[in-house]
C-alpha cells in the first residue's frame, strides 16, 4: 500500500546475471480467500503472482489479438518504477494495467545485459498502436550491482527514434 518493495523480497540478479523480477505487484499483507470461506491477510510472491496475472488478463480483454510476448512488453514497459530502487529489486517498476491497456507505444521490456565481458549490443523494439508516427525521446537508466547507483557510461543509443504509425522499430542500444 505503501509502494514500498517489502523486507522478504527477493533482489538482486539471477544466478546467470539476468535482472529480477521482471515486474512487481503488491504482494504483503493481501486479503484473501482462505479454505473454509473465512478470509485472511498473507504475504509473498503468491499474493503478487495474481496482481500481475490479472492484469496480463484485461490486457488481453482489451487487445484479444495480441501473443502471450506482447502482453508482458506492454505490461514490463508500462510499469511505474520507483526511482529510488534499483532494477535488482523492481524489475521495470509496479504493474500498472490503467497505463498498459492506454498507453499506445511499447517497448520489448528491459534490455538486459547481463554480465558481459565484452562490448555487446541488444535490441529494444518499440511498437506503436496509433494511426499517427510517434517520435520517442530515448535515454539510458542503468543500475550498477557494485555501487546501487544509476550509471549511463559506456552506453550508446540514439537520442530520439521515431516509430511508424501502427509500425515498429527495433533501437540498438550497444554496451
Amino acid at each position: 500500500s505503501n509502494g514500498e518493495i517489502a523486507g522478504f523480497s527477493s533482489r538482486g540478479s539471477g544466478q546467470d546475471g539476468a535482472i529480477k523480477p521482471d515486474i512487481s505487484a503488491p504482494g504483503a499483507g493481501i486479503r484473501s480467500a482462505r479454505p473454509g470461506s473465512a478470509y485472511g491477510d498473507a504475504s509473498g510472491t503468491s499474493m503478487a503472482a495474481p496482481h500481475v496475472a490479472g492484469a496480463a488478463a484485461l490486457l488481453a480483454q482489451a487487445h484479444p489479438d495480441w501473443t502471450a510476448g506482447q502482453l508482458k512488453n506492454a505490461l514490463v514497459s508500462t510499469a511505474k518504477p520507483t526511482p529510488d530502487l534499483s532494477v535488482y529489486a523492481q524489475g521495470a517498476g509496479r504493474v500498472d494495467v490503467a497505463r498498459a491497456i492506454q498507453q499506445k507505444v511499447y517497448a520489448t521490456g528491459v534490455a538486459d545485459f547481463r554480465r558481459i565481458e565484452e562490448t555487446t549490443t541488444k535490441t529494444v523494439t518499440y511498437r506503436n498502436d496509433t494511426s499517427t508516427p510517434v517520435t520517442l525521446r530515448l535515454a539510458v537508466d542503468v543500475d550498477n550491482l557494485d555501487t546501487g547507483r544509476p550509471e549511463t557510461d559506456g552506453f550508446a543509443v540514439p537520442s530520439t527514434v521515431t516509430v511508424p504509425a501502427e509500425s515498429s522499430v527495433d533501437v540498438p542500444v550497444a554496451l
